[in-house]
């Protein structure tokens, strides 16, 4: 995928917060309802992605209301940092869709390792930028 598209994928996903309660955030993304069914089936493997950050605790996708309810400990993460794991993941998906569009369906386990690698790479130089 050309790095035009990708931009333009970005800047069409937009996180809006809804509600920021005291160790739960509620999340508005931009056209979720309006995801392709085929890209539901990751909705296990994006929880994870999110729990690799230290003080998730749950998350709840809700397409219906284009929103992600996610539940954290106040004593270990701030919804900033929260938001800001949330843009990586996102940048780090659309960076390889080109990749999950090849072994998505026929190598899951390389893909998910893959992808988990960049995360947790990424997830160091966010611990140690706060």
């Amino acid at each position: 995928m050309n790095g035009l598209k990708k931009q333009f994928i970005k800047s069409f996903i937009k996180l809006t917060i809804v509600e920021n309660k005291p160790g739960v955030l509620k999340i508005h993304i931009a056209k979720l309802s309006e995801l392709d069914k085929k890209y539901k089936v990751y909705d296990r493997y994006i929880t994870e992605a999110f729990k690799l950050l230290k003080g998730i605790q749950s998350t709840y996708i809700d397409y219906m209301h284009s929103t992600i309810i996610i539940n954290y400990s106040e004593e270990s993460v701030t919804s900033q940092k929260i938001m800001r794991w949330i843009q990586i993941i996102l940048d780090v998906a659309i960076d390889n869709l080109d990749f999950i569009e090849k072994h998505g369906e026929t190598n899951t386990d390389y893909m998910l390792k893959r992808l988990e690698e960049i995360l947790q790479r990424k997830l160091q130089i966010l611990n140690r930028s706060i």
